[in-house]
């Protein structure tokens, strides 16, 4: 099993399907967290950027977003803050659309709610995602925007 399972891990890994047992350990996480942002523009308008959820999405369109969930929410939500400064530019670069209005400021901030227990979550609706952390604050140059300037011209 150990030989099958190590000749596919770089499918599973590929695809985003790998599984950490944690999932399954005796104490689950008790959150569940989601990634936005908050851009801001040059004029001093701003928009509001969520990572797409899965329970939103159709089984199609979830199978090849499911590996990036669990990236932005899973793992750098919570404990990678290396990678934070580079999301915030990814949402910068992704929502610059206009040459003459570019994003200046991105607000990355996590929201989650509480999971209820199994015997207590089970009459109960889902608890709304009330609990937030603004992770950072990050200024957007010029520079981290050069790429993306030939599609607004």
């Amino acid at each position: 099993i150990n030989n099958v399972n190590h000749f596919f891990f770089g499918y599973y890994a590929f695809m985003g399907l790998e599984q950490a047992w944690n999932v399954f350990s005796p104490a689950p996480r008790a959150t569940n967290p989601h990634l936005t942002a908050v851009i801001t523009y040059q004029d001093g308008s701003s928009k509001l950027w969520t990572h797409p959820r899965m329970e939103r999405l159709d089984f199609f369109t979830k199978i090849p977003k499911e590996r990036y969930r669990k990236f932005f929410d899973d793992n750098a939500a919570w404990n990678i803050p290396v990678v934070w400064p580079d999301i915030a530019h990814y949402v910068a670069r992704t929502n610059y659309s206009d040459k003459d209005n570019p994003p200046i400021l991105v607000s990355l901030i996590r929201f989650s709610s509480t999971i209820l227990p199994m015997e207590e979550g089970m009459d109960k609706p889902n608890l709304p995602q009330s609990e937030s952390k603004v992770l950072g604050v990050y200024p957007i140059t010029a520079e981290d925007l050069a790429l993306v300037e030939q599609k607004c011209a």
